[in-house]
């Protein structure tokens, strides 16, 4: 629910942005403070952003270690050690294999 609000939200702050700028530079149209208020949107729109990125890192690693389980157990039946044992093996450049 949120993550669907802080989209909402960071389109109406983009479209909202893009107005008082554009107003701003029409001759004869003074918005006070302009700059100032543009910067804040700005901020607002980048903590909202690096908030849903990082919704979107935490959905995507817990994929990717649900998929790392599922091709082990495929690989090897059962998994004989702890993933992070399998990945810190060292490489054999002959084998090809951990």
């Amino acid at each position: 629910m949120i993550k669907k609000i802080s989209k909402y939200t960071l389109n109406i702050l983009t479209i909202l942005n893009a107005l008082i700028l554009g107003i701003n530079a029409v001759e004869g149209i003074t918005i006070p403070y302009c700059t100032q208020i543009t910067g804040v949107i700005a901020v607002i729109m980048g903590v909202i952003s690096t908030y849903l990125l990082g919704q979107k890192a935490i959905n995507i690693d817990s994929i990717s270690t649900e998929l790392s389980k599922r091709e082990l157990k495929k690989i090897y039946g059962e998994i004989p050690v702890e993933p992070d044992e399998l990945e810190m093996a060292p490489v054999t450049h002959e084998e090809g294999e951990r």
